[in-house]
């Protein structure tokens, strides 16, 4: 059977919504912000250092490794996200998202169906991106026209993330 509409009349329900999403976010974000919290005074100390020695190939070879370790982050963002949204969206809660270990376990369960999601997910934000940056460039119309593509581009994303969770149902073991 399909699911009811959700009601919309009772607005503390959508504010709390709203507020365990931005904590989700946030809680994904946990490594990209210590990494630029701890790694910008690093960043200055290295490039320092190799700005001492004179010459661009020592200030890339010190930051090539920082470089890398961003990338990882990032990575690591890009693949916990999702799955703490849908487990949010699953059991009303925000607390699994605090467990790394569940996280990459759902994650691994479900395979490549999950990664195929979160690579169509990327694709969806590059073109928001896109779409933002040359609507943007447009005053009224821009914004007016961009306003229904993010709607869409971000229900398309989150009915591929949500079809993977319930395909794989068994799999992760929500039961």
């Amino acid at each position: 059977d399909l699911p009811e509409w959700p009601d919309a009349t009772n607005y503390w329900d959508m504010v709390v919504t709203f507020l365990k999403t931005i904590l989700v976010v946030l809680i994904s974000l946990i490594p990209v912000i210590l990494l630029f919290c701890v790694g910008g005074a690093s960043i200055g100390v290295m490039a320092g250092m190799a700005g001492a020695a004179g010459s661009k190939e020592a200030i890339v070879a010190a930051l090539g490794p920082l470089f890398v370790l961003v990338l990882f982050v990032g990575l690591f963002y890009l693949m916990y996200l999702p799955v703490c949204m849908a487990i949010v969206a699953v059991f009303d809660t925000v607390l699994p998202a605090l467990h790394p270990i569940l996280i990459f376990r759902i994650i691994f369960r479900i395979g490549a169906p999950y990664f195929i999601a979160v690579i169509l997910w990327l694709c969806l934000l590059v073109i928001g991106g896109v779409a933002g940056a040359l609507l943007g460039k447009v005053p009224v119309a821009g914004a007016l026209a961009l306003a229904p593509v993010t709607v869409y581009l971000n229900l398309v994303s989150t009915y591929i993330l949500g079809r993977v969770c319930y395909e794989n149902e068994d799999k992760i073991g929500w039961h």
